[in-house]
């Protein structure tokens, strides 16, 4: 089997191909270890930090959150449903984990920005 990924670990942008065979796992094309690694985790387990916009209990206002963690790739849309459900309440601080262990995951949602008290509904 034989996947191409474009590498994020750096500027280059290394275009990078892994092949699978009866030997393991080979990565061509990139100019350092890091790529070869990135290529690796990639082909085997993507995962990726999860960033959206959660409502808060001020009308027309809502608040940046993400993961603090990486979590496996099929389980955004998961991650994304908790999120949607989310009403956070002002003032709110950069870094506060607004859930906790999100899905079983073990990452939690945080706030990405500070947000004080406006006018509330």
């Amino acid at each position: 089997m034989k996947k191409e990924y474009t590498c994020i670990m750096c500027p280059m942008g290394c275009s990078l191909t892994v092949t699978e065979g009866k030997s393991g796992i080979a990565v061509s094309g990139n100019s350092c270890r890091r790529g070869a690694e990135y290529a690796i985790q990639e082909y085997k387990d993507p995962k990726r930090i999860v960033t959206a916009l959660a409502f808060t209990d001020v009308v027309n206002c809502v608040v940046p959150v993400k993961t603090d963690a990486l979590i496996p790739k099929g389980k955004i849309t998961d991650v994304l449903a908790v999120v949607s459900q989310l009403k956070i309440s002002l003032p709110i601080s950069l870094g506060q984990v607004v859930v906790s262990n999100v899905c079983d995951l073990g990452a939690n949602i945080i706030v990405t920005r500070t947000l004080g008290a406006i006018g509330k509904r």
